[in-house]
């Protein structure tokens, strides 16, 4: 129950305060859900993915990221 009420607090903060990432986040979850797109292999070969967004105003122009290399993609690009 703890889970759910984190995840809750989330959202509502992240709607609020960023309101185009929340917004892409609902596109992609709702496309995955009508079959309009498929997840796919991370190109390390890791099948559990999560969406990146390289630019939020384009919802769906997405990468499929493991987590390990999604926090590698923002570790280098914060040294720039």
């Amino acid at each position: 129950m703890i889970q759910r009420w984190i995840t809750r607090e989330y959202d509502e903060r992240l709607r609020r305060e960023h309101p185009e990432v929340y917004l892409a986040h609902l596109e992609v979850a709702k496309a995955l859900y009508r079959g309009e797109i498929k997840r796919k292999k991370c190109k390390c070969g890791n099948e559990k993915v999560i969406a990146h967004h390289p630019d939020y105003s384009k919802p769906l122009e997405i990468e499929w990221m493991c987590q390990s290399c999604h926090m590698k993609y923002h570790k280098g690009r914060s040294r720039q």
